[in-house]
């Protein structure tokens, strides 16, 4: 480190003068001086690299300050089927500590009777409201609708299936308090299955993290993946509504649009090393059922793209990061298709149409190498292409 380069150095203070004018990691040490003189040299020129690299990365990192004061936080709890675990859903907001809480519990016209469910906990708990749809309306539909009962300053998204942990409001509040620019603020989702997790308790984060709006929209744009599911995102409520609802025609990825549409306009910021929500996993999930389709995520990724940046100033950045997640959502296009030949899964993949998307999104990737691998995969052919080495695959015409 510099520092241990400045203290060899002092060590050589003690040897003889050298020239006037000389480096002092050279003084007269004899033959092998010369070398340990160039080695402190390059010690200090790749920690002052280190240290120019760091300083350009978009990234904040600041530690963790107190809230101060007692925000009015609502949670709108989206249910459809899900009354046996709304008690528990609304008990995680209940249990919230540090912030005023109005929980908010849409019942998608649920034939279950999840409604009936829903306004026994508004009846029992005066922070709690009913709200019943006539008809079904989908997730989207049915978040869109509560927007306009929403009370707080700040909101939260969460399905009834899932749970949020002791402190997430807190939590979330004191960073978008204590930096006004930020209009969306999330931590690490835990998923579980079975039984809810008991071993839960209100701790800080480790630190937060900072991103300019579109320094976080361009990460996304080089991932090309949602990095946030719902229940642990807190979002400024006045932005929101200024950003208007939720896309309908976007059933799988509303969500990452609306990130990526409040980071077009607003700071980002995270919470790290920190559990803020819990995602159950069960075969009746949508995620398992109406949208368990790989082909129809990638496409509605790259719709979102395509969304978000249809409405922004289009500068030479934008175009740039656009073309970067297009070329990601090919890349990984190619990816599912070629997967499907190493693993004998063409019968069931639809090879074709993840080509038809790759082409779509990104033109220029027909000369990249991913499409060659492809290609020679196809050559090999969905019989043998999981039993060919690459290598060997690779020579094949």
């Amino acid at each position: 480190c510099v520092c241990a380069g400045a203290r060899a150095l002092r060590r050589r203070s003690h040897s003889a003068p050298t020239c006037p004018g000389a480096w002092p990691g050279a003084r007269e040490q004899g033959p092998l001086a010369p070398v340990a003189a160039t080695r402190v040299v390059s010690a200090l020129r790749v920690q002052a690299l280190a240290l120019r690299t760091w300083s350009r990365t978009p990234v904040r990192v600041v530690p963790v300050e107190p809230l101060t004061r007692r925000p009015l936080v609502t949670v709108v709890v989206l249910c459809y089927q899900y009354g046996r675990y709304l008690p528990s859903a609304v008990a995680s907001v209940l249990g919230q500590h540090g912030v005023d809480v109005h929980v908010l519990v849409v019942d998608d016209a649920s034939p279950d009777g999840s409604g009936d469910v829903a306004d026994a906990l508004a009846f029992n708990h005066s922070r709690v409201e009913s709200l019943r749809l006539v008809r079904n309306l989908g997730p989207v539909g049915a978040y869109n609708q509560a927007l306009a009962h929403v009370r707080g300053e700040y909101i939260v998204r969460l399905d009834a299936d899932d749970l949020l942990t002791p402190g997430a409001l807190r939590r979330g509040t004191a960073l978008l308090e204590a930096h006004p620019s930020v209009g969306l603020v999330y931590g690490r989702p835990r998923t579980f299955t079975g039984a809810e997790p008991q071993d839960l308790r209100d701790s800080e984060a480790s630190s937060w993290s900072l991103w300019s709006g579109r320094e976080w929209l361009t990460l996304r744009c080089r991932r090309a993946v949602n990095c946030l599911t719902s229940p642990e995102a807190v979002v400024r409520t006045d932005l929101h509504r200024r950003l208007g609802v939720q896309r309908e025609e976007l059933g799988h990825t509303h969500d990452m649009e609306m990130w990526m549409r409040i980071a077009a306009h607003a700071d980002v910021g995270r919470l790290n090393n920190i559990d803020q929500a819990l995602v159950r996993v069960h075969p009746n999930s949508r995620m398992r059922t109406t949208y368990n389709s790989p082909l129809l995520d990638l496409q509605e990724r790259l719709q979102a793209f395509e969304l978000v940046f249809s409405s922004m100033t289009f500068d030479g950045s934008a175009e740039a990061d656009l073309r970067m997640a297009r070329r990601n959502v090919a890349k990984q296009a190619l990816d599912r298709a070629r997967h499907a030949y190493e693993r004998g899964l063409t019968d069931v993949v639809p090879v074709h149409s993840y080509v038809a998307l790759a082409k779509r999104a990104d033109p220029e990737v027909l000369r990249s190498a991913a499409y060659r691998t492809l290609q020679r995969r196809i050559r090999v052919g969905p019989t043998w292409a999981p039993l060919v080495p690459w290598w060997f695959a690779s020579a094949a015409r």
